[in-house]
């Protein structure tokens, strides 16, 4: 009966939750969003966009799969992030920065 008990309390501990929408390594910090929505442009294209009280996450994505997606050289997959400060950074479009 103790041992039941003693399982009892160490199964009881405080777990924390974390509870984000979205993650991203951006700089040397991980961007974690609150807030998350996603939507098809007319173009076909994916967009999911990550949001903090003061900072945005946004992908242009060019397949609805499920998957990775490089954002990078030789694809159409952007990546755009608004700061708390309001500096945008992004990535070509085209793919290429």
């Amino acid at each position: 009966m103790f041992l039941v008990i003693a399982l009892s309390l160490v199964s009881c501990e405080d777990k924390q939750i974390h509870e984000f929408s979205m993650q991203a390594k951006i700089g040397d910090r991980l961007y974690t969003s609150t807030e998350a929505s996603a939507s098809i442009a007319e173009n076909g294209r994916m967009v999911i966009q990550g949001l903090t009280w003061d900072e945005t996450l946004t992908l242009h994505l060019s397949s609805l799969k499920e998957g990775n997606f490089n954002l990078g050289e030789g694809t159409s997959n952007s990546a755009i992030f608004e700061d708390r400060d309001g500096n945008i950074y992004r990535t070509d479009p085209n793919g290429t920065g």
